[in-house]
């Protein structure tokens, strides 16, 4: 996850062209994924572990728990540099390629993508969210939904 290679996913300009559902269906495979991944590495620290390889078990388990974090904080740093367009694309990144729901991934491409003016996009994404969002902010999101689709017909 270091290199932050962004080329094998479906890119941010290419989501007018994906129905929300499809979308959905890549997070959830994705996701299902991620849980037998996770499952598996487990299996396998614990076994290092049983075996007194705890430096092992603990290198498996930083792999896969800080990578997700590592993104955020390369795309919160583009981002604070002004390279917006880059930050949006590993948000994006974080959401579509590795499953993640995570409120932070999309409040902050909404936002992004706010400032870009591609407010179609935006609102892919925040219809996209409507679906991981908690239900508590459900409200908040349909509030904002509207409030694209407004500036969107004017």
């Amino acid at each position: 996850m270091n290199e932050f290679n962004l080329s094998n996913h479906l890119k941010l300009n290419n989501l007018k062209n994906v129905s929300i559902a499809a979308l959905i269906s890549i997070i959830k495979n994705k996701r299902k994924e991620n849980k037998k991944t996770f499952e598996d590495n487990y299996k396998k620290i614990m076994l290092l572990i049983d075996q007194g390889n705890i430096e092992e078990a603990d290198k498996i388990s930083r792999m896969y728990v800080l990578g997700y974090y590592e993104y955020y904080v390369k795309a919160h740093n583009l981002e604070k540099h002004g390279e917006i367009s880059k930050a949006a694309e590993i948000y994006w990144y974080n959401i579509i390629s590795d499953g993640t729901d995570a409120r932070a991934y999309f409040e902050r491409l909404m936002i992004i993508l706010r400032k870009l003016g591609d407010l179609e996009t935006e609102l892919i994404i925040a219809q996209l969210y409507k679906y991981f969002v908690p239900q508590g902010e459900l409200d908040i999101l349909n509030n904002r939904i509207e409030t694209i689709k407004k500036k969107i017909s004017h």
